[in-house]
């Protein structure tokens, strides 16, 4: 439905208890592991003061955040790949990630089926990294009841997405639904039990439709996602906000360093092509004014050809990496190259 970083989903409900339940994501001792199937784990769990049960399934997707991103922005097509999703739509678009939404869930004859009236918005989140969707119940006098469907007291709805890779994202898709009516927790538990496990599943082809395998995400809608990955990626190794700030500022580095991903390799990657950069801009030239080598340092913010060849040094990437910054040892490394080149 959303993407800002991320995607992640949440459909929440008016609920004190529930709500503090499922506002992050729960410790891994509280779901019970029922199932693997399909590259689908799927899990349960007890929810305090009520007698239905929460659900849950996740699994890894060939295909950028970006591209699921475009899946769940499109409502209406959730009947096509969202289990018991019988029909959806938006009533109101505040923003491609803010929105309100209808929907109508299936339940077998001769049940009811639900409907359910909800708001739904996107975070975006450093530390999945990813983005949180989150829908919640919401009255709206506009939308009043409609004959032969009950209103659901109670859902809540996630989908949690983390950046493994550019084209591998980690889903995860967690549902609690009070049902309402007549109908008792024993009855409505073993029927919502497979919905995340099919729902995922659905969604692996689903997002590889031709209106979805184009997403870009680089655009205005998914960059701030992208930007916060980057972020991510660049923390487990720099310590260095000038380093960081440089990625973020150049949306051509924040796409190097997203194909790149958090392996060994693609930050050596990364790390060239920021060094490229970042010997021309003014933290460098301030930073290099205090160092005993200045007049060296200073060659590397006009001789390209110089830097392109210092990038390509091994010792030097791998002492930037382990300093993180730029440190009095990185630049000393980097000036005695540049004496080297010269002599």
């Amino acid at each position: 439905m959303i993407q800002k970083a991320t995607i992640t989903a949440i459909v929440a409900f008016c609920g004190i208890t529930l709500t503090a339940c499922f506002q992050a994501p729960a410790a891994a001792e509280n779901w019970k592991i029922e199932d693997e199937e399909d590259s689908i784990k799927s899990y349960s769990r007890v929810v305090e003061d009520s007698n239905y049960h929460a659900f849950k399934a996740t699994t890894t997707i060939d295909a950028t955040m970006a591209q699921i991103g475009a899946v769940l922005r499109d409502v209406p097509n959730y009947p096509e790949w969202m289990a018991k999703v019988k029909e959806a739509e938006v009533l109101k678009r505040y923003s491609p990630n803010d929105m309100n939404v209808y929907l109508i869930l299936n339940f077998p004859w001769p049940t009811s089926d639900r409907d359910a009236v909800a708001t739904a918005k996107t975070e975006v989140s450093g530390d999945l990294p990813g983005t949180i969707t989150t829908t919640r119940i919401m009255d709206d006098p506009e939308v009043g009841k409609k004959d032969g469907l009950v209103r659901v007291p109670a859902m809540l709805q996630r989908y949690i997405m983390r950046f493994r890779e550019m084209e591998k994202t980690e889903v995860t898709y967690s549902i609690f639904l009070e049902a309402g009516g007549n109908l008792p927790a024993m009855t409505v538990n073993p029927s919502l039990e497979g919905v995340p496990h099919e729902s995922l599943k659905n969604l692996k082809d689903f997002v590889k439709k031709d209106q979805y395998k184009n997403a870009d995400p680089f655009n205005p809608v998914n960059m701030p996602v992208s930007e916060t990955i980057a972020e991510s990626i660049l923390r487990t190794r720099f310590n260095d906000p000038h380093i960081i700030e440089t990625v973020l500022a150049d949306a051509k580095l924040v796409k190097v360093t997203l194909k790149a991903g958090f392996s060994e390799e693609g930050l050596k990657e990364t790390t060239t092509a920021i060094m490229r950069e970042y010997v021309k801009t003014p933290y460098f030239k301030v930073d290099i004014q205090t160092r005993k080598n200045n007049e060296l340092l200073a060659e590397l913010t006009t001789n390209r050809e110089m830097v392109d060849e210092m990038v390509e040094d091994e010792e030097i990437l791998e002492l930037i990496l382990a300093e993180g910054a730029m440190t009095g040892p990185v630049m000393d490394v980097m000036a005695l190259f540049v004496k080297t080149e010269m002599d």
